[in-house]
Formats: C-alpha cells, structure tokens, sequence
C-alpha cells in the first residue's frame, strides 16, 4: 500500500492518541480510518493537496469503502508528520452505522478473536503498509491519480476545465484532484475555484437528482459521504442548483443542456459573500460532465463542450474511435489531456449502497453540538419535522410539480408520502403565473396541471432554481399540513427568502429513499442482537432473523412479509419481492 517502512528511526512520537513519523523524499504512508493530519515539517501531498510547516491541520476520512489516500513526502530531505485520533464524540460520522450496516466495518475495528465480535479501536485510524495486516481481511487499495490528469492552470487568462469519461472512470477524484492541487500549491495558489458538477446521479457535495455550481475554498479530503453539506460548510458555497429528473438528461436533452449552461453563466457572473468581485472573475472552473455512454450523453458533451469552449480537457474515455475523435474535435479550443481512469472505490459497496449512505449522512447533519455542523445519532422519524401549510387561506408553498409525466387521479397524496422532493424557488412572477394550478381530491393538495398524455412541462432554468431538498414525513388531511424532514438550510420556510406564491415542491426527481426508510428497523435491530455478523469471504453479511418480532416494524412505512397469505387491500398491486443485501457487502 504504501513506502514507508515502520522502524524506530522513521517513528518520531507514538501515543494511545498521536503518531508522528519522519518520512524521506518520495516515501508514502497509507493509513486507515478517520485523522487529523499535521505537518510539523517539511511538506507533503495527499490527495494532491499540498500541505507544509504552518498550514492549517485537515481531517482526513479513509474508509475502506474507497481506495486509500497517501501522504507522500514532497521535501527534498524530509518530512515529518503527525496523525491525531478523533474521539467519536468529537466526530459523529461512525455513530451511523446503527443506521445502515453499510457503515460497518470501514473505519479502524478490531477483532475480538474469541468471540469474533467487531468493536472501535481505540485509535480512529492505524497505519496500513499491506493489505494482509488488516485484521478484519477488507480489500484494501491506494488512491493513485495520474498526474497527467491534473494539469497547471495559469493565472494570465480564465481557465475552463471539462472532466469527462464514462461511469466508474474517477471523474469525482479528478475534479477534487484539481480542486486540491489548486487551491494549496505552493506557487500563487487560488483562494478558491468554482466546480460545477453535472453527474445528476452521483453528485459530490450534494444530493443525487440534481445539478449544481459551487465556489470552493478549502480542499476535499474524503468521500461524497463525508462532507459537510446543507450550505453552512466554510469548504463551500452553492452558487446555483437545479433539480433534474430521476432519468436524467435521457428526457429532455435540451432542458438538461440549458440547466448547465445556466450554471456555467451563474459562475462567470457570481458574487460572494467571502471574495470580491474582481476575484472572482479570474476564477477557474471545474466542469464534471455526465458520465459519458454511446448515444445521447455522447450528443449531450459535445454540445456542452462547444458551447463552454474549454483551456483544458481531461478526458478518460474509451470507447468507439468516431466518439473519441468527437471529442478531440469539440475540444479543439483548448488542450486535450488523455489520462488512465482512476479507480476511486474499493468495489466493497455498490453504486446504490454508496448512494444510500450519502443520503443518510447528508440527513444526519445537525446543528445541535454547538457552533458546528455534526452528525446526529437521532433517528430521522424521531426528529421534529417542519410543518407546512396547503391550505388556500394561508399556504406556505404554490402548489407541486410532479415528474416525469401522468398523474393518477386521486393517487398525489400517497404519491408523495415518505417521498424525497426538491424545494425550487421561481424568481420570476410572470412565469409563475403561467403554471396552470389545480387542487387535487379530498386532499386539496395544490398541483401544477399539464396535458394528459405529455411529460410535464420542466422549470425554465434562468427563471427557476433549487434551494433544498427534503423528505415528505406525512401528510394530515385534517389540518392540511405536510411535515417535512429537511435540510439545515431549510429548517424553516423563510416567507421572505421563499415566497410561498413562486414555491414549488417538485417531485420525480429520487428514487425510493430506503435507506431511511429501513434505518430504524435496523437500529433496533442492532441493539437487540438479530443481526448476526457472519462470514462470506473477506466480506461481511448480516442476516436478519426469521423471528424478527412485530413491534420492530413499528417504522413507517415497512412490513415484513412472512410468506403467508394475506388478502390484497383496495387498489394495492400485486407485490413484488425484492432482495436488500442487509450486509452492504456488495
């Protein structure tokens, strides 16, 4: 895994909480876990940021469900450096494995050999020289990024980098690559870049089913998972976002090119809180484009890629050569950097699981541990929801918009129950008052009508944005309410940030959010022991016990079936089984 060779000549301090190690020119190290990294001299490099004497100590997240960052010695006689062990209560990221077993067995555990029971180490990381010294057998690898793939922007002229290439080609790693180089080179490093990331299905800092611009300013050391979200993180801030449909760009290619486009002008032309105007505009920015396939996506860069007219394209593409010379072609007005995909995941959880674990973590993040952001160990379905109004006398939103298409009659209400939807903002009165709103049924739930038979009829994206996103807990016809589980950034609907008149709730743009739907099921499970670890491989598998008792199914939402017969209520279809790997072991 890594260079460094553990002695007592390159071990300069080693505490229950702290080891400082000397490395040598080129050396790297590779450790397990979650760290604070110090420099205490020299410098060095992980994830390509650079690190040196004085710069401010960076928490480092390395669990095994990705490939391992190394901290490589970049002084030309030596470096030495200081890993400090987290205390769980300090960060809360590990506390949600009650919540998911996808969050077991990545971090630094240890292994009771007598009663194989897994337990925390005492350290939050540990030094890892070879994969065969982890004590639970997980498939360890390095992260290794090609330095063709991050090139060196000049300050002289604005910069543009398009990231392309196909699903699992490590696009996230090499836009957070090039955000970490730039953002703490030695040499007239940049306060920050902007990184507008088009990948609708696996966004970086935000949620999946959407598209967003951000200004970042402070490197991105660890997985999607790890980063602090819900637009109160000092690393960055949403410049503008839009909601796509859960079927991307497949259904509308001109709406999903105009959203991106509309991003792209929102960075040329932005304000900031933090940085002048006349810094922002000498800004880079960092385009992650849709993962690339043969047909429409492959239409869909080319366009984009013409229309942003990149300095610089990465591209990791394989495919047809007519496809490769497209885009050889489109990025003519710049340089083309052919680099090797980057293999970013340790293949120990799949694309669905990992996007779960987003979903909690993005979920769990709280304000209740003082001035910071933490993750809270609160079940969702415990925490108070934010109630908001449909009523026609005083509604707090305008009504909602489902995608992609038909509406049942009747069916909204359970349409949208444990459902996740986007909260979008239309900035523009006129265009608001062009929606055809209807009431539905008893309910009177307020929804924007469109032609039967159609797709319904996207937002204009220069007239239309997101602002969060939000889980719908339950809906009372009684009182007319919809309680919502949000974001930070929407723990109230604000009527003067979110004039009910142009707020729209939009639905269609997540798939079934079972990870939280599932997540009390499994932390009472947990508790009581009716999962039982067992061995399949290196990997791990968590059964659930056939004898599972009723009261655990007290979540909203789930039943068990037990196979026996059961009669079929009013307008339900036929069930259909489908099988939830319980161990998250891919």
């Amino acid at each position: 895994l890594c260079t460094w060779i553990r002695s007592s000549d390159n071990i300069v301090k080693d505490s229950p909480d702290c080891l400082t190690v000397r490395l040598q020119e080129g050396q790297t190290i590779c450790c397990l876990g979650l760290y604070r990294l110090v420099v205490r001299r020299g410098a060095v490099e992980v994830c390509k940021a650079t690190l040196h004497e004085g710069s401010e100590p960076q928490t480092i997240y390395a669990p095994t469900t990705h490939a391992l960052p190394l901290i490589k010695c970049l002084s030309p006689r030596s470096a030495e450096v200081s890993f400090l062990s987290i205390p769980k209560a300090v960060n809360r990221l590990t506390l949600l494995n009650r919540f998911s077993p996808s969050f077991r067995r990545i971090w630094n555990e240890s292994l009771d050999q007598d009663t194989e029971s897994v337990s925390f180490a005492r350290r939050s990381f540990n030094t890892v020289l070879h994969s065969s010294e982890d004590a639970l057998q997980r498939y360890l690898r390095p992260l290794e990024i090609p330095p063709e793939s991050v090139p060196y922007l000049d300050r002289s002229v604005r910069q543009v980098i398009a990231v392309i290439g196909p699903k699992s080609s490590g696009k996230s790693v090499i836009s957070k690559a090039l955000l970490n180089s730039h953002l703490t080179r030695l040499r007239e490093p940049f306060q920050a870049l902007f990184f507008i990331d088009l990948d609708h299905a696996s966004q970086e800092l935000s949620l999946h089913g959407q598209i967003t611009a951000y200004l970042v300013q402070k490197p991105l050391l660890g997985p999607a998972y790890t980063h602090m979200y819900a637009h109160e993180s000092k690393a960055f801030e949403i410049i503008r976002a839009h909601p796509i449909p859960l079927n991307g760009p497949k259904d509308n290619e001109e709406h999903f090119i105009a959203c991106a486009l509309n991003l792209f002008q929102a960075c040329l032309h932005s304000s900031s809180n933090t940085l002048s105007s006349s810094s922002l505009a000498s800004l880079p920015i960092i385009i992650k484009f849709p993962s690339l396939q043969q047909g429409f996506s492959s239409a869909i860069t080319m366009s984009l890629l013409r229309a942003v007219r990149p300095t610089h394209t990465i591209s990791s593409a394989r495919g047809p050569p007519k496809v490769l010379d497209d885009i050889a072609l489109a990025s003519s007005s710049g340089s083309l950097h052919e680099a090797a995909s980057v293999q970013a995941t340790s293949g120990s959880r799949t694309a669905d699981e990992l996007r779960d674990m987003h979903l909690l973590s993005w979920f769990h993040q709280s304000r209740d541990f003082g001035s910071s952001t933490a993750w809270s160990d609160v079940l969702l379905m415990s925490q108070k929801p934010l109630c908001v109004s449909y009523a026609s006398e005083s509604p707090d939103f305008a009504a909602v918009l489902c995608f992609p298409g038909s509406l049942p009659k009747g069916k909204l209400r359970s349409l949208l129950d444990a459902s996740l939807i986007s909260i979008v903002l239309v900035e523009d009165s006129d265009y608001m008052s062009s929606l055809d709103i209807c009431y539905e049924g008893e309910d009177g739930i307020p929804y924007v009508n469109h032609q039967p038979g159609k797709y319904t009829t996207p937002l204009d994206p220069g007239k239309s944005r997101l602002v969060g996103v939000g889980l719908i807990r339950g809906i009372s016809r009684e009182t007319q309410h919809i309680q919502i589980l949000s974001s930070l950034a929407l723990s109230t609907l604000d009527r003067e940030t979110l004039p009910p008149e142009r707020t729209l709730l939009v639905h269609g743009c997540f798939d079934l959010p079972k990870a939280i739907l599932f997540e009390q099921m499994f932390y009472e499970a947990s508790f009581d022991g009716e999962f039982r670890p067992g061995a399949q491989g290196n990997e791990e598998t968590v059964q659930l016990d056939d004898s599972l008792p009723a009261r655990h199914i007290a979540a909203p939402y789930v039943e068990i079936d037990n196979g026996e017969s059961r009669q079929r209520r009013e307008g339900e279809a036929k069930w259909k089984s489908r099988r939830f790997n319980m161990g998250g072991s891919g």
